[in-house]
């Protein structure tokens, strides 16, 4: 996951419009357990692309800060 991270960081820096990449800094960032950064990826992902399949990752996220509204 180490060298997966810094590949997608440098990339999203170089293509910030880029969901998949934003997905999956989500995703590398949830299973670290940032999960401040896994949301910040997850909203950027949605923003991005409205049709995006990762409309369920909000609310894993959510739970797993301990947030159960």
């Amino acid at each position: 996951f180490d060298e997966a991270l810094t590949t997608l960081e440098h990339a999203f820096r170089l293509d910030n419009q880029n969901a998949i990449l934003a997905k999956n800094l989500s995703v590398i960032y949830y299973e670290y357990g940032i999960l401040d950064k896994a949301m910040f990826y997850c909203d950027k992902t949605l923003a991005l692309d409205t049709h995006h399949s990762l409309h369920y990752s909000p609310a894993l996220i959510q739970l797993a800060q301990g947030d159960y509204k």
